[in-house]
C-alpha cells in the first residue's frame, strides 16, 4: 500500500511544479523581451525605464513566488518520503486491525497535502495568467501615452516665444557658452559665427558612436555609467575653453547615452524649462489648454 501512495504523490508533486515553472518563465520572459524591445523602439528610451523597471518588479515577484512554491514542494515530498517509510516498515511487520487503520489514515493524509498543493499551484497559475493581462494592459497604455506625447512635441516643435513649456533636443549642445568664450577672443561679428561652427563640430563629437567617453562604476549595488573625466578629448576641451564649456558637453553626452546610446541621435522631449527637466503630459496639456482658452477669448477693443 504505500508502495502504490508515496511515490505516485513525490511524482505528481514534483511534476505539477516543474510544468507550471516552466511555463511561467518561459511566457514571461518571452513577454518581457517583446515588451521592452517595443518600449526601447517606441519611446528611444534604455530598459531601466519606469516602465520596463514595473516590468521587471512583476517579474522578479512571481519568480521568488515560485521558489517559494518549490521549497514547500520539496518540505511536502521530504515528509511524504518519512510517512512512506513508516508505511513500509508497518507494513513488513504487521497485518492486524490497527495496523491497517493507521495505514488507511496516513493514506488520507497524503492524498489530501497532494490536493492542497495542486490547489496552490492552480492559483498560482490564475495569478500569473492575470499579471500578464496587467502587463498587456500596460504596454496599451504606454503606447497610446507615447502617441499622444509624439502629437505634443508634434505641435510644439516650432514654437519660438519663450514659454514655460516646449520641446528640448536630448543630446544638443548648448552653445552660450561657446559663443560667451568667443566674445572674449573675438570681434563680435566673428563671435558668433566661430562660436556656432564649434559648437557644430562637437555635435559632431557628441553623436559619434566611436566615441564613448563613459566609465562603469557601481553605486549603491548598482552598476551605472558616468562620464570619464581622464577622456582625452575631453580634457583637451577644458584646457582650451574652460568648465563651462566643458560642462554643455558633458550635459548633451549624458543626455544622448540615456536617450540613444545606440544611434546617438538627438531626440526631441517635451520639457519644463522653468524646472529644467522633463515634462510630464499633464503639465503640457494643462499648458496647451490655457494657451487656447486665451486666445479664444475675445479682445477689448481699445
Amino acid at each position: 500500500m504505500g508502495d502504490a501512495v508515496s511515490p505516485c504523490a513525490e511524482r505528481d508533486s514534483r511534476i505539477a511544479f516543474t510544468e507550471y515553472e516552466n511555463s511561467f518563465l518561459e511566457k514571461f520572459h518571452i513577454k518581457m523581451s517583446t515588451i521592452k524591445m517595443k518600449a526601447e523602439v517606441n519611446e528611444g528610451l534604455p530598459s531601466e525605464s519606469h516602465f520596463s523597471d514595473k516590468i521587471d518588479r512583476i517579474y522578479q515577484d512571481h519568480y521568488e513566488a515560485l521558489k517559494k512554491f518549490q521549497n514547500i514542494i520539496e518540505q511536502q515530498n521530504l515528509k511524504l518520503q518519512q510517512v512512506t517509510d513508516e508505511v513500509e516498515k508497518l507494513s513488513a511487520t504487521t497485518q492486524n486491525g490497527n495496523g491497517k487503520r493507521w495505514l488507511f489514515k496516513e493514506r488520507k493524509k497524503m492524498e489530501a497535502m497532494l490536493r492542497l498543493l495542486r490547489d496552490e499551484a492552480g492559483e498560482s497559475e490564475n495569478h500569473a495568467a492575470s499579471d500578464e493581462t496587467r502587463i498587456a494592459e500596460e504596454e496599451e497604455r504606454n503606447n497610446e501615452m507615447h502617441k499622444v506625447r509624439e502629437v505634443l512635441i508634434d505641435g510644439l516643435k516650432d514654437m519660438t516665444s519663450p514659454n514655460p513649456f516646449g520641446v528640448k533636443k536630448m543630446g544638443d549642445i548648448d552653445c552660450r557658452p561657446f559663443y560667451d568664450i568667443m566674445k572674449r577672443k573675438h570681434l563680435k561679428e566673428d563671435a558668433l559665427r566661430i562660436a556656432l561652427n564649434m559648437c557644430q563640430l562637437w555635435n559632431e563629437c557628441v553623436k559619434d558612436p566611436k566615441w564613448h567617453p563613459f566609465k562603469v562604476i557601481e553605486v549603491e549595488g548598482k552598476f551605472v555609467e558616468v562620464i570619464d573625466n581622464d577622456d582625452n578629448k575631453l580634457k583637451a576641451l577644458k584646457n582650451e575653453l574652460g568648465g563651462k564649456v566643458l560642462n554643455a558637453v558633458i550635459k548633451a553626452l549624458m543626455e544622448i547615452n540615456e536617450y540613444d546610446p545606440v544611434g546617438r541621435s538627438i531626440v526631441p522631449e517635451l520639457w519644463n524649462f522653468e524646472l529644467g527637466r522633463k515634462a510630464t503630459l499633464k503639465e503640457v496639456i494643462g499648458f496647451v489648454l490655457n494657451q487656447w482658452e486665451q486666445k479664444k477669448r475675445p479682445r477689448l477693443l481699445p
